[in-house]
């Protein structure tokens, strides 16, 4: 079956190159218009060329010699760097946001991972302010569910209010180790997201704490993007995902993508095979929920619940930084970082280019 892509938003698909590029083509029937000049028809660009540039020092030279226009670095060094040589360059920083959540997904319907003693113990191995500090320059933080932003968690929130198994505990995390029947540790493949820079030399430090702590061992690959989202969306992987909190989300911003779209045991998005009654009664009950106070509070009873039997292994929220040449107009204060129309894109439909 012949399948395609059809939207009503500013930009239509152009020409698609699996993990070298993708352009899209401006939408000449886009309904906005520019509420400050009601005359102006939307997006002002004719088109968007996204280029995969795995290396920072490539990406750094590319954004200096002009050949991009925007480019995200992951940490303030590589920031710096680039405001050396570019100090005319337009930059925006935000703290942790839900588009920033990293975290390690495990198959919950395999063993280990279906004793939460292990879950719990992997988690508490792990020293997340050493992978702060040393890999995020200390800009990064804790992460959490995304469901949480609902229910106005504080933000970004502190490790002590994620509960006992993310404090960093390398002997209580061996004994619960041995009590699962795991004192020795397993060896156990990792998928990343991402196939190098800083959140890979997070991933390896986590790799060496586990290794230490625990005797885990674990392998870690770096499939490309189509073949990375094609395993968890067909359910064919096996050990650890790390990545971030798209991971298994749907396309809005409404909890019930969070809870019940990543936890009940009948959804079509829970990718890591998770099952707990409780958990299917909350999530049940929150979407058929109308008062917001009431389904607040069942959003927090399932964010509680998933931290307390660690569905998934969250690692850190990171800030993000943005850098722009000089000449990209109406681009840095469109940025929502926090819940909005893009979740965290850039709304590129208000941007032109003044050259």
């Amino acid at each position: 079956m012949k399948t395609d892509l059809y939207c009503t938003g500013p930009f239509m698909k152009g020409e698609y190159q699996p993990n070298v590029s993708i352009t899209y083509k401006r939408n000449p029937n886009y309904w906005l218009k520019d509420k400050k000049y009601p005359e102006n028809q939307l997006p002002y660009l004719d088109g968007v060329s996204i280029t995969r540039i795995t290396d920072q020092n490539a990406q750094k030279a590319a954004f200096r010699t002009g050949q991009v226009d925007s480019i995200r670095p992951e940490v303030p060094s590589q920031m710096a760097d680039i405001m050396k040589t570019n100090p005319n360059t337009v930059y925006q920083v935000a703290p942790p946001s839900p588009t920033g959540q990293h975290y390690l997904a495990m198959r919950l319907d395999q063993k280990p991972f279906d004793d939460v003693r292990v879950r719990r113990a992997l988690s508490m191995a792990i020293d997340r302010k050493k992978l702060w500090e040393s890999v995020g320059e200390g800009f990064w933080g804790a992460a959490i569910p995304v469901a949480f932003f609902d229910i106005g968690l504080e933000r970004p929130p502190s490790l002590e209010s994620l509960g006992p198994w993310y404090k960093y505990d390398p002997a209580q995390a061996k004994k619960l180790m041995q009590e699962a029947g795991y004192g020795d540790g397993f060896k156990m493949p990792v998928m990343s997201y991402w196939p190098a820079g800083a959140y890979v030399d997070m991933l390896q430090l986590m790799q060496a704490q586990l290794k230490q702590n625990l005797g885990v061992d674990l392998t870690i690959s770096t499939p490309d993007t189509n073949s990375y989202q094609n395993a968890i969306f067909s359910k064919k992987w096996d050990g650890f995902a790390y990545g971030f909190f798209v991971l298994g989300s749907g396309s809005s911003t409404d909890p019930d993508d969070f809870t019940y779209g990543m936890h009940n045991s009948k959804s079509s998005r829970n990718f890591w095979g998770y099952s707990n009654p409780k958990m299917d009664d909350l999530t049940v009950q929150q979407r058929s929920t109308i008062d917001p106070k009431k389904r607040q509070d069942l959003v927090k009873q399932i964010m509680d619940l998933s931290l307390d039997e660690v569905v998934r292994i969250f690692v850190a929220g990171t800030w993000q930084f943005e850098a722009w040449q000089p000449y990209v107009q109406e681009a840095a204060h469109n940025i929502v970082f926090w819940y909005g129309p893009a979740a965290g894109a850039s709304q590129i439909k208000w941007v032109w280019l003044d050259k």
